[in-house]
């Protein structure tokens, strides 16, 4: 006779997902006081498997919410991976299974929000879009996947492809792999310095088992600092790296 003293898989998936609300409402505070327009990155490191909890963490927050390391390809189509009221936009690698982004965007009554046309490329992923609040100026949020093999064409070709974006107001976020907590990435940092950019996050987003390896690789950089009411990491577990999060005012000129 067999004894199976184990957990079935719909008890544990359970579990965890009791386990992530009580993580993202540990986490709800400095989040939740924000007054603005709310943006979270995350690397999910595939959401084929984890789109349930996506759709927890979009009903507790209800964030303009940016995916990196979807990993999805043509065989997946839209529907699978749609969450109500919410639109979906989708960069996936054309290569690999592995990295593309994936946004989650919504449109309320205070602003307005729309995808712009971007020339995709083989070095990185992205998706660019444009919200409109009632009361403020439009500003551009451009979402990024860079892999760690690619980030030295990254770093070349960064100010050719987005001078466009930089006279206007801008928010760019996503995994780029470059780790800002190492001394070696300061010509980046210097050079994004001079492009009139500023990098806001400095607490760990990576943190690999047993922490052997801690990093700073998910980035929010801003161009306009007084139009930003709060920023930060949100310690929860849906993969490797923390969300981190960002909220823009919604009355700014």
């Amino acid at each position: 006779m067999t004894c199976n003293s184990g957990v079935s898989n719909k008890s544990l998936n359970y579990l965890n997902n009791v386990s992530l609300i009580s993580q993202l409402y540990n986490n709800y505070g400095i989040y939740h006081n924000s007054k603005g327009i709310k943006i979270i990155h995350l690397n999910i490191q595939s959401i084929v498997n984890k789109l349930e909890q996506i759709k927890i963490l979009v009903n507790v927050y209800k964030p303009q919410l940016s995916i990196t390391e979807s990993w999805l390809t043509n065989k997946h189509s839209d529907y699978e991976f749609m969450i109500n009221n919410y639109d979906m936009y989708r960069c996936d690698r054309c290569d690999s299974k592995s990295g593309g982004v994936l946004v989650y965007a919504k449109s309320y009554s205070n602003f307005k929000l729309s995808k712009i046309d971007f020339k995709q490329n083989n070095v990185y992923e992205c998706v660019v879009l444009k919200i409109k609040p009632n009361n403020s100026r439009f500003f551009c949020i451009s979402k990024i996947y860079c892999s760690p093999n690619k980030t030295c064409e990254f770093k070349l070709r960064f100010e050719e492809d987005f001078k466009l974006f930089l006279n206007k107001e801008i928010i760019f976020t996503g995994d780029y792999n470059i780790d800002i907590n190492k001394p070696v990435t300061k010509n980046w940092i210097n050079k994004c310095t001079d492009l009139g950019l500023k990098q806001l996050i400095s607490s760990p987003t990576r943190t690999t088992a047993n922490s052997t390896s801690i990093s700073i690789i998910d980035h929010f950089y801003i161009n306009e600092i007084n139009n930003i009411y709060s920023y930060g990491v949100i310690e929860i577990g849906l993969s490797d790296h923390f969300p981190i999060f960002l909220c823009r005012k919604l009355n700014s000129f």
